[in-house]
């Protein structure tokens, strides 16, 4: 069954997400199952024109210019385009086939996504309604909570049964988290630090894997104490308050505080899934307290939906490129304003408005390799996960 949608309201939606003069530029990625052929629609659609499409393929929208996720447009229904991307890489120029590679490869994961793991639809709100202590209600309420107890595994999946029947939860989820995980099998930190544990999914599987490499300390850093409340009790049900502390407070502050007080002398992996453009202003702090050395790595979580240009560039730049480097866009109230206002103002109600510290400079003399590994969302969208290592210091 279908129904049609009109290029206007799309062309409206983009208009709210991103700067109306990119227009011309606007890319979207159609997207459906294994079986589908991946199919694009750029430019040439014009006022009024009308589209269908079968009720499991979906439509992403992309920033021309930088590959960010700004929309992932679920169930829209749109008419089946002739040309594929891959058709369309035999006469384009040099530049266009590293853009529409890049397009193929993200929309590949896309398809590839297992649908019966996949969370319930996220809603214009997603977060901080209640939905965190519904989770605990559901999780404690298990008639087998007793098999539960003590077994990170099955406290994970109980979070995971959650977010897959009743409501959406904004989690690193299997995909994201297996990469990371596998991460700390192969670093083993003595010390972990997470900067922004939300409900404690990411706490869980982590923390358990620091436990098994090894490991001494895995702090987690969140902001809302009702957040690290739960973040506290599903650890415990877990079986792993003897390794996890969780920390309340903003992570500037944290960061601060743990290394004052000597809990926090080095981080041998960090995993960064907090406010977006906090990403790199707090980086930039555990540089500058030398908590960064040759030998951390860093996991960066959100890089492609909903992006984080000013940390993937700082991450990805030389040694020169960091002294020299200039702002792109400059700030607004304290946030580089390369960031979308959603994303900007995402605990505005909250929190209030965020102000970052946008002078601080780190220290640009760390040498990083850095690469980003594919996957997606537990909802399906294509995401990734940044890893960065620092593999040296230059002599000034």
């Amino acid at each position: 069954m279908c129904r049609p949608i009109h290029i206007d309201a799309l062309a409206s939606y983009w208009h709210r997400l991103c700067d109306p003069a990119l227009d011309e530029n606007l890319l979207w990625l159609r997207v459906g199952s294994t079986s589908e052929k991946l199919l694009y629609l750029e430019s040439g659609w014009g006022q009024g024109d009308i589209l269908e499409l079968p009720l499991h393929v979906g439509i992403i929208i992309l920033h021309p210019l930088r590959l960010e996720i700004l929309a992932y447009l679920d169930r829209l229904l749109c008419k089946p385009v002739e040309t594929s991307l891959q058709n369309s890489l035999t006469t384009a120029s040099p530049e266009r086939k590293a853009h529409l590679s890049t397009v193929i490869n993200l929309g590949q994961k896309m398809a590839d996504f297992n649908l019966e793991k996949k969370y319930q639809e996220q809603e214009e709100t997603f977060f901080d309604d209640g939905r965190e202590i519904e989770l605990l209600h559901f999780i404690y309420s298990n008639p087998d909570i007793e098999t539960i107890r003590n077994s990170p595994t099955k406290v994970l999946a109980a979070i995971d049964n959650f977010a897959r029947t009743k409501k959406y939860l904004m989690n690193v989820g299997e995909d994201k988290g297996r990469i990371v995980a596998d991460l700390i099998a192969e670093v083993k930190p003595e010390v972990m630090v997470e900067l922004g544990g939300y409900i404690g999914y990411s706490c869980v599987l982590f923390g358990d894997a620091v436990r098994k490499a090894g490991g001494k300390r895995y702090f987690s850093l969140e902001r809302n104490p009702e957040f690290a409340a739960v973040i506290a009790s599903l650890v415990d049900l877990a079986g792993l308050s003897d390794i996890v502390k969780v920390i309340v407070g903003s992570s500037d502050v944290s960061i601060k505080r743990l290394h004052a007080s000597g809990d926090l002398k080095h981080i041998d992996l960090m995993f960064l899934d907090h406010y977006k453009p906090a990403y790199t202003t707090d980086l930039k702090l555990c540089e500058e307290l030398g908590l960064i050395t040759p030998s951390t790595v860093l996991a960066a979580d959100n890089v492609i939906a909903p992006g984080n240009p000013p940390y993937l560039e700082y991450v990805r730049s030389s040694v020169e490129q960091k002294k020299r480097a200039t702002k792109f866009g400059g700030t607004v109230n304290g946030v580089d304003s390369r960031f979308a206002d959603k994303t900007a103002n995402q605990y505005l109600k909250r929190e209030g408005k965020a102000q970052l510290d946008e002078t601080r400079v780190g220290n640009p003399l760390l040498i990083y390799e850095s690469k980003l590994v594919n996957s997606f969302e537990p909802s399906g969208v294509p995401d990734g996960i940044e890893i960065t290592r620092c593999v040296g210091v230059e002599t000034s």
